[in-house]
Formats: C-alpha cells, structure tokens, sequence
C-alpha cells in the first residue's frame, strides 16, 4: 500500500454532524493545531522513534471534558491520509447552576455566614471581569496594563473564577463554592495565555502579599525547581496568605507533583471524578466504595492533601458582547484546585480563630481542617481523601 506524506483530521460535531472549528488536535502530546474553519487539521506523518510505536491523537473542543482519544500503530498510520473524528455534543449547564462539585464537597447549601473581608487571589490568566456572575474587585498584571484589564484570550482563569465564586444571576450563571467572594485578577501568563515567566509569578504573588490577600489560588504548576520561587511562595505562607495549588495534569507516566504544590508551604490538591463520567479510554483506580475514580490525568504523591471535583465540571467562560452567558466543560488539576480554593474561603469566613491566626500558623490550621472533613477513598497517593466541607456532610457522586 501507498505511504503519504501528510495526515489530514477531519473534526466534526456527532450530533449536528457540522464542521467543528478551532478544536484541539495534539500529536504525541507534542505537537497541537487548532482546526480551520472546515474542521481541518493537518500534520506531517510522524516518524517512529521506536519499533512498534503507538502514535496517539487527543482532540478535543473548548475546555470540554470528554476527550476523543486515538492510538494508531505506526505501521497503519503510514497508510493513513484522511480519518474523521465524531466529537460528542456540548452538555447543557446544571440545573439552577449547581454542578455536581458542589454536591459532592457538601457546599451546594446556602451560606451561613458572610464573607466579608475574604479575599482571593487568582494567579491565572485573566478574569473577565466584566462578567456579571463574578465579583471582581482588583488586579494586577505582570505586563503592567492598568486595571480593570481587557477580556482575557484564554478562558482558563475565568472557568476556574466561576467554580470558585460564581454566583446566580437570574437564570444565568454558575454558583460557585464561595459565591460572590471577592476576587483579584493576578495575570501572569502572557498575552496569550500560554506561558507564564518566573519573574512574572513572582511579581505576582509579591502584589498578593501587599494587597493582603488571604487566599492565592495557583492555575499552573512546573516540573523544574526554582529556588528564587520556593523562596516567594514561602514569603506568602509567612504572610499569612493559604496557597492553594493543582498537583498538575499529564499523559505521560510521570506522576510527580508539580511545584509549587510539591512545597510544604502550599494546599496541595489532586483530580477525582464520579465512575459514571468515566471516559471509554480511562483504566480507573476506583475509591474504596466504587463511586470515585482517580482519572489517569491527575499527578498524585505524597505531597497531596485533599482531592476534590476534576472531571467533568461546568463553569463560565468569557462572555460576549450582549452580555451572553457562555459555558463549558472541563477537566483538570486546575479545577479541583478552584474547589478547595473556595472551601478555604468559607472555612476562613465561619472560623474568625483561623483567619486571625498568626501569619505562619494560617495555613496550617486550614490544612488540618481540610484533612479532618475529608472523605478517605483508599487510594494511594490522594491525601487524605475528598474535600468536604464539614466532616458531617453526605457526599454523593
């Protein structure tokens, strides 16, 4: 049979069945494009680095949670010109805007206390925060543009915004675990949403610590150790400030935490879903009960102190002009990092003894509380189990 040259994918949606523009096609975890406005993406056919390589494409839409994901040997993929792939449809957003997370971690009931006075921190890459189911106040961006800033590129900072303090206007918007907490837009990544230097984390957080945030959510995390950024986020810790951070998401078969989740000084939180959002490709490690799985994305270790909601949840995304409600799904470290960001902020605001703590015993009354309400799954590597907030709470996939 004839070798090509070149591959084409073609995206499409399995409902509509119409093109699928700007999804994501990543070759070997390696190299990404975005498909056309025809729902074409095209690649060199790559070349095997080992006898019998499996070549894997991922390709996925928006932030959405369900993945198609292909393995090809080699030998067939040379033989391959064209091949079509169905994306599922996108879901709805929940009913009444609260998402199965909120079940799970026992925080889909009305607050009982204010949260005036607590803050939150948002190293990401933006907020929109011209969104009227966010509460934003301030912000900072390492590339010095004054605030409030343009709607950010990526959605990532606004999602998890959502998940940690959305709240419900009407009959629009997602109710996050804090809703209506104040929020500070801290950009560090650039323009893009790509990438993000040390020096603008660092700057960062360095702004956190001199608006006297009390909460610093982290959307992002490293595999390389930096002295000069174990030095800052200790300076946060000492400052009185709780870090919450992802363990991070991968495909390889390293599972290290990132830093700076890997640091004594931070939150350190890893993935889990519910067994019926188990994708078709996923080998699970089931909890103890059988109702949560551990997703093969999620770092896990020693490190991990709670796992919360990381697949499948829904949230806001920027919106549109006309003041149009958008939402997606998505699935990640990031996200079950929002989840305890918000449970932080509702122990801060019902535990005035823990937010006046001194400045180096914050993080530590809050890091014994998170372990004494959560939920242990019996798998290795996830801490001591699944955020709740209050050990008394039911939590049910």
């Amino acid at each position: 049979m004839m070798a090509f040259d070149e591959i084409t994918v073609v995206v499409r949606d399995s409902v509509t069945e119409a093109a699928v523009p700007r999804a994501m096609v990543v070759l070997n975890g390696r190299e990404h494009k975005l498909t056309d406005g025809t729902g074409v993406a095209r690649f060199p056919h790559p070349f095997p680095r080992s006898v019998g390589e499996i070549h894997e494409f991922l390709i996925f839409r928006g932030m959405e949670f369900k993945p198609f994901l292909l393995s090809v040997p080699h030998t067939q993929l040379v033989r391959i010109k064209t091949f079509a792939v169905l994306l599922e449809g996108q879901l709805p957003p929940p009913a009444m805007g609260i998402g199965w997370g909120l079940r799970a971690i026992g925080a889909n009931a009305s607050l009982s206390q204010s949260l005036d006075g607590v803050t939150v921190g948002i190293l990401d890459t933006g907020i929109d925060a011209s969104h009227p189911c966010l509460n934003v106040i301030d912000g900072f961006d390492s590339g010095n543009h004054a605030y409030p800033f343009s709607r950010p590129i990526s959605p990532h900072g606004t999602f998890t915004a959502g998940l940690i303090g959305g709240i419900r206007i009407g009959d629009k918007g997602i109710v996050g675990v804090a809703p209506g907490v104040a929020l500070l837009d801290i950009r560090v990544f650039d323009t893009a949403g790509i990438g993000a230097s040390r020096d603008a984390i660092c700057k960062g957080v360095r702004w956190a610590i001199s608006r006297d945030v009390q909460i610093l959510y982290v959307g992002f995390g490293s595999e390389k150790y930096c002295e000069t950024e174990e030095h800052i986020w200790r300076e946060a810790h000492d400052a009185g400030i709780v870090v919450v951070t992802p363990t991070g998401n991968t495909m390889s078969d390293n599972k290290d935490v990132l830093y700076p989740a890997r640091y004594f000084s931070t939150i350190c939180v890893a993935a889990c879903g519910r067994k019926t959002d188990l994708p078709p490709y996923e080998q699970p490690i089931l909890s103890k009960d059988g109702a949560w799985f551990l997703p093969s994305f999620s770092r896990r270790g020693p490190e991990v102190d709670v796992v919360a909601p990381g697949v499948a949840v829904c949230s806001i995304v920027p919106g549109q002009p006309g003041g149009k409600t958008l939402y997606d799904h998505c699935s990640g470290t990031s996200e079950a990092a929002a989840f305890v960001t918000g449970v932080v902020a509702r122990i801060l605001a019902a535990h005035p003894e823990i937010k006046n703590a001194r400045s180096g015993e914050k993080t530590e009354l809050v890091r014994a509380l998170l372990h004494a309400n959560a939920l242990p799954l019996g798998i290795t590597g996830t801490g001591a189990g699944l955020c709740r907030l209050s050990g008394n709470d039911t939590c049910t996939p």
